[in-house]
């Protein structure tokens, strides 16, 4: 079976919004915001990346540690 994983880190993020003025302070705001963002995304992707590798870890032994048990049991 072919299918495709999706990953977003948006969603434990909030994304700015661009003013609707020229207003200097609220595209300040926003560039401050902007900034925030993106360095949440990566926060984000990165903790998540952790707890994926380690799960795939201990997913992997266990799978090694119970076929090793079962070669190692009797009939």
């Amino acid at each position: 079976m072919i299918y495709t994983l999706k990953y977003d880190p948006s969603r434990s993020c909030y994304k700015p919004s661009k003013p609707y003025s020229d207003d200097k302070f609220a595209w300040d705001q926003y560039r401050a915001s902007a900034k925030d963002y993106l360095e949440c995304l990566k926060n984000a992707a990165s903790s998540d990346i952790d707890y994926a590798s380690e799960v795939i870890a201990d997913g992997y032994e266990k799978a090694v540690s119970d076929f090793l048990d079962e070669i190692k049991r009797r009939y």
